[in-house]
């Protein structure tokens, strides 16, 4: 076990112009004073107007107020994606992200069949298979025209829902068909980064679903069916966390690099049925990771961090502007988000 940061090597000379460029867009996130002035902010309408000289304004020409703030937020995500895609010149790296968006079709679509509801505005364009074709092969019940890893994935979820009545599981699995998906793609590109970076997920997801299953008081089955394969944290390890009693859960992970996560935010689990801090924490602790980019010179690693940062960005904004709209107090909106991409200190 490593002791904070799995190891990783960069350095694709191919990726020479895409780094510069990259490192030039660093420059114009948005930092944590940025953010403040936001939660500052008297009204939504002021909050979003605080963007208005950053990247976010090219999208504001149109607005009527800020309760349309969700229009710019998607007409950065499509510039951002719309960048990478140019920028990136791996076919795999790309499967391995904008995958999650057919994963996500899948998902609404098998819900929307057991439901019997339309999936109106749920359905993704940003994978990589035309979701309108996707609903026509659900409407019409032929799984097995679609991609293989999304037939399989549909198929299971269908029938895990048939099988307990509950969508539940039909989430767990394809959760499941994703996270496998995107590290066999990951393990065949062999890519360090990735690869690690789909492994820390794996246990971030495990560390955070033992603690919502477990504060349920659903049984160690419903727990071993949503945890993720592939990570670093051994299965053992994770099935007598589980099993212990609370105040015990903690030293499962002395020795692990999620010990800080789970001292910050399980006592809050505990006590107040709150997961904010737990959650903060691992968004918190996988940005350390993306930090680590910026000691590439070159490769692929700036790029693909890049655009993880900007999704943390994009949901910092929508926080902030939700608080904003429903009144939340500031303070309640500042604990909950996650730590900038250009911090160097823990906030």
């Amino acid at each position: 076990m490593f002791i904070r940061y799995p190891d990783f090597t960069g350095g694709d000379s191919k990726y020479a112009y895409a780094a510069g460029r990259i490192r030039a867009l660093e420059t114009r996130l948005l930092d944590r004073h940025r953010l403040e002035r936001m939660l500052e902010s008297e009204s939504a309408d002021a909050a979003l107007r605080s963007l208005q000289d950053t990247d976010y304004g090219t999208h504001m020409a149109d607005l009527k107020s800020g309760a349309e703030y969700e229009k710019v937020l998607e007409s950065e995500r499509k510039a951002v994606y719309e960048l990478f895609r140019r920028l990136c010149l791996d076919e795999e790296a790309q499967s391995v992200y904008f995958s999650r968006f057919d994963f996500h079709n899948v998902r609404v679509l098998a819900k929307a069949k057991v439901s019997q509801r339309e999936p109106n505005g749920l359905l993704s364009y940003h994978g990589q298979f035309d979701p309108k074709e996707l609903r026509e092969h659900f409407e019409e019940e032929k799984l097995d025209h679609l991609p293989e890893h999304l037939s399989r994935a549909a198929t299971e979820a269908l029938e895990a829902f048939h099988a307990s009545g509950t969508s539940r599981l039909l989430d767990v699995v394809v959760d499941r068909f994703q996270h496998e998906h995107q590290l066999s793609l990951a393990w065949r590109f062999s890519n360090e980064f990735i690869t690690n970076l789909l492994r820390l997920r794996a246990d971030i997801h495990n560390i955070l679903t033992l603690y919502r299953v477990k504060w349920l008081g659903e049984d160690y089955k419903l727990y071993d069916n949503a945890a993720l394969d592939g990570g670093f944290l051994e299965k053992d390890r994770l099935r007598a966390a589980f099993h212990d009693p609370w105040e015990s859960i903690p030293s499962r992970f002395t020795v692990t690099p999620y010990m800080e996560i789970i001292e910050a935010g399980g006592s809050d689990v505990i006590n107040a049925g709150s997961f904010a801090r737990l959650e903060k924490g691992a968004d918190d602790y996988m940005m350390g990771y993306l930090r680590l980019t910026k000691t590439v010179t070159f490769g692929l690693e700036p790029l693909y961090a890049y655009l993880l940062v900007k999704e943390s960005e994009l949901k910092s904004i929508r926080m902030i502007m939700v608080g904003k709209m429903y009144g939340i107090p500031p303070e309640r909106i500042r604990e909950r988000l996650p730590t900038t991409f250009a911090s160097t200190a823990k906030t």
